[in-house]
């Protein structure tokens, strides 16, 4: 089934054009940028144009003299270092699906600070990959924020997320709207905004079910004190 739409190709559109123009084009040997962010921000939209990502492995922390970038598909294994209970004569569970974003890839940039010139430059190490591309950059974790339709998302994710609306059904409200975001994105934007009163999440959630078609019946009740005043509903 292909992966590539008209939607995808106008949301890369969008995103590229944002970039500035020799970010478009590979990171060289002895290019100079403006420190080691900017360095990582360089590569990282060329990353994006090609359907990869990377990320930093290693950093002089004291010194702020040397950051090198790697592939995120650089590792050869999994992280994962949790221990499984076994049964006597058990072989261990295989999780295949772990290790299907690993593959030992050699992609490495170095970013250098050479404090002769005062300058920061970009070292290619290696510039090959032995993995495919993939169609849809928005996918990778790292260029979540270069996605255009992802803010809207996340502003009507918040809206959800916040009233504690569960993955499943904020997906197909957000399905209707053409909106797509990640489990653990959504389950992350609660931290992203500022906490609604109870009041205002029964309003928006009223409000989101108006906009899909679901018309509400409420039903309050009172509690009435003798002098006939209300206490609380």
């Amino acid at each position: 089934m292909p992966t590539y739409t008209a939607a995808l190709a106008d949301r890369k559109r969008r995103s590229f054009a944002a970039f500035p123009d020799a970010y478009r084009r590979p990171p060289n040997t002895g290019e100079e940028v403006l420190d080691a962010e900017n360095g990582h921000i360089r590569c990282q939209d060329y990353a994006c144009t090609q359907g990869f990502a990377v990320v930093i492995t290693s950093h002089e922390v004291k010194k702020r003299t040397q950051v090198v970038l790697k592939c995120s598909r650089h590792c050869k294994k999994t992280r994962d270092t949790r221990k499984n209970e076994e049964k006597p004569g058990e072989k261990k569970r295989e999780r295949p699906n772990q290790t299907l974003r690993w593959h030992g890839c050699p992609y490495k940039i170095r970013i250098m600070y050479y404090k002769r010139d005062a300058e920061w430059r970009l070292t290619v190490v290696d510039s090959a990959h032995n993995h495919e591309m993939l169609d849809d950059p928005f996918s990778l974790p790292e260029h979540y924020s270069r996605d255009p339709d992802r803010a809207e998302a996340h502003t009507y994710g918040l809206g959800l997320r916040t009233v504690s609306t569960s993955f499943s059904v904020a997906k197909q409200a957000m399905t209707l709207k053409g909106l797509i975001v990640s489990p653990k994105e959504y389950y992350n934007l609660i931290g992203t905004g500022a906490k609604r009163t109870p009041q205002e999440e029964v309003r928006f959630a009223l409000k989101v079910l108006e906009d899909e078609g679901f018309h509400v019946r409420v039903k309050e009740s009172y509690i009435i004190e003798q002098n006939i005043r209300q206490k609380q509903r």
